[in-house]
């Protein structure tokens, strides 16, 4: 079981995991990503981060979105 430390990267590389470049990381982070601080340094916390990033793209998609 990995620690909840070793389920987090950095905002540059957490946007190269779904083929983004860094500045779009940085873009979901203003958009309301969920980061910490980790010894000075943004972290993102990968499986909170999915969750947010699926609800973003479900709310897009959403029949609802236009309304």
């Amino acid at each position: 079981m990995k620690t909840f430390l070793e389920e987090c990267v950095s905002v540059g590389a957490y946007a190269k995991r779904h083929n983004k470049c860094a500045a779009t990381g940085y873009t979901w982070v203003k958009r309301g990503l969920p980061v910490m601080d980790a010894l000075g340094k943004m972290a993102v916390h990968i499986p909170t981060a999915d969750a947010w990033l699926q609800g973003q793209t479900r709310s897009k998609n959403s029949p609802q979105a236009g309304k």
